[in-house]
């Protein structure tokens, strides 16, 4: 049986990581750690752990901030843009909403797009027939080997 107290200790004995005692590591130490894991079976439950605690840093000091919400069209229309040499997204697994944000009539002022991707439920290949769809002859996904193990892929297409 155990019990908890709201007070804490610490101890000399070693201890399994946790996004509590991670969060309080250096993010110099972090990222010694990531690329010391690359190629290893341990990267993809590390990585986890270290998201959760990114995740659980960023909450922790969260405060609400009221932004408006653009879309890339509105954006396209906003500026007068008449064409996007290459449009490049990261947004950390909001792709696919990002993407709903261009309108028909925008998609063919896109020259090509460098997109970083989640592969969740098949997304990869979603974007690959999105893209052929909007008119674009070239597409390719690739994984930098750094990042085997994970579900993180870059997508790029091409007219």
């Amino acid at each position: 049986s155990s019990s908890s107290s709201s007070s804490s200790s610490s101890s000399s004995g070693d201890q399994a990581p946790t996004s509590s005692n991670l969060q309080s590591l250096p993010d110099s130490v972090l990222l010694k750690l990531g690329r010391a894991l690359r190629g290893t079976t341990l990267l993809k439950p590390i990585s986890r752990l270290l998201e959760d605690v990114v995740v659980r840093s960023m909450l922790a000091s969260k405060r609400l901030v009221n932004v408006p919400q653009v879309t890339l069209s509105g954006v396209i229309q906003e500026h007068g843009l008449e064409h996007i040499d290459v449009l490049k997204i990261d947004v950390e697994r909001a792709e696919l909403q990002v993407l709903s944000g261009i309108a028909d009539q925008d998609w063919p002022r896109i020259r090509q797009v460098s997109l970083e991707v989640h592969d969740v439920d098949g997304r990869v290949d979603y974007l690959r027939q999105l893209f052929q769809s909007k008119g674009f002859s070239s597409t390719m996904a690739t994984q930098d080997v750094r990042m085997a193990g994970t579900n993180l892929w870059m997508v790029f297409a091409k007219r």
